[in-house]
């Protein structure tokens, strides 16, 4: 059942969500920017002293991290704006490209991923990627990459790089994946008491951190597109294809689910019982992580062109493509849409 939806406003320049959508951040004119959860009333407000490229925010709302177009993160903390720091880490994707003896164009782009904010500490997890494509006249040339994440603790500014790598390959002209990039972030999470962070890489294997940048566990599997600590901190899920697995946090299987289709994200109830996830056609499946098969399925047509999913208490929130925010409490009845 739909409780509710919000929409940012026409005039926003730049709208962010927190990992769990608990939070969202909009940048509007002249730096002002509000924070606010749609759909319990709460908002905040304050004024950036510089141009935004990117916005982040904690799943508490306490903290909120702006990327400027030098890829420079600034953290404001919102109880004290004040304290305000620069990162000593640059964040974001850099991609450097000249064709034979033109100038060399810049491309900067953040995803959300990039920077990720830990609720409750003062950990941030930053990555960088910076790419040199550069094209003789006559043909051929090099294509140059390196990435790297780091975890900072931002009130001392500590950092420890958890993952680097470079790469260097002539541009064949062919397919582009066979022109080999560095091996970089495609999902990055904490979990939610802030004790424990995973790294999902371009590669398919998921790295698990403790909250000091200490490695715990590797996961290495085919198609593995997406993961989420379960609650409590007992443990995670990881979606490979249409195969869902709960797992350890070791990374050792524990039981597993199957999907009509293959996935893209998923999120946990708080209670651990229920496993939303979320599909390459749009619609979202919810699991019974107790007794098996799904307990529910929201079509692409509710689902309104989701590009994550999370989950509060007993309300599911879905971020559209369109930055609309959907709030349904999941497990209702909806008979049009339940499957057995």
């Amino acid at each position: 059942m739909l409780r509710g939806s919000w929409r940012p406003p026409d005039a926003a320049r730049l709208v962010a969500f927190s990992p769990g959508l608990a939070w969202v951040a909009v940048l509007g004119a002249e730096g002002h920017v509000e924070l606010l959860d749609p759909f319990a009333g709460d908002t905040r407000s304050l004024r950036l002293d510089h141009p935004a490229l990117a916005l982040a925010l904690a799943d508490d709302g306490a903290t909120l991290a702006a990327v400027d177009a030098q890829r420079r993160v600034h953290i404001v903390p919102l109880a004290a704006a004040a304290e305000a720091r620069v990162l000593p880490v640059d964040c974001g994707e850099l991609i450097r490209q000249r064709v034979g003896p033109a100038p060399v164009t810049e491309r900067v782009s953040i995803a959300p991923h990039d920077v990720v904010l830990a609720a409750g500490t003062d950990a941030v997890l930053v990555s960088e990627r910076i790419v040199d494509d550069e094209e003789e006249y006559y043909g051929g040339g090099w294509i140059t990459s390196h990435a790297r994440t780091t975890l900072v603790h931002w009130r001392t500014g500590a950092g420890r790089v958890l993952r680097t790598d470079d790469a260097s390959n002539a541009i064949t002209y062919t397919v582009r994946d066979a022109e080999r990039s560095a091996d970089h972030p495609v999902a990055a999470a904490f979990s939610s008491d802030g004790l424990r962070l995973g790294i999902l890489l371009r590669t398919g294997r998921l790295v698990l951190y403790d909250r000091e940048g200490g490695p715990l566990a590797s996961i290495a599997e085919p198609a593995l597109r997406a993961f989420e600590f379960l609650p409590g901190d007992t443990g995670l899920v990881t979606a490979s294809g249409a195969r869902v697995v709960t797992r350890d946090l070791a990374g050792r299987p524990r039981r597993e689910f199957s999907a009509t289709h293959d996935l893209t994200a998923l999120a946990c109830s708080p209670c651990g019982s229920r496993i939303a996830c979320l599909d390459i056609v749009g619609g979202i499946t919810v699991l019974d992580a107790v007794r098996g098969g799904p307990m529910e399925v929201i079509p692409p047509a509710l689902a309104g062109s989701p590009r994550s999913i999370a989950w509060l208490e007993e309300r599911l929130r879905i971020r559209c493509a369109d930055d609309t925010l959907l709030e349904l409490r999941a497990g209702e009845d909806r008979s049009s849409t339940t499957t057995s």
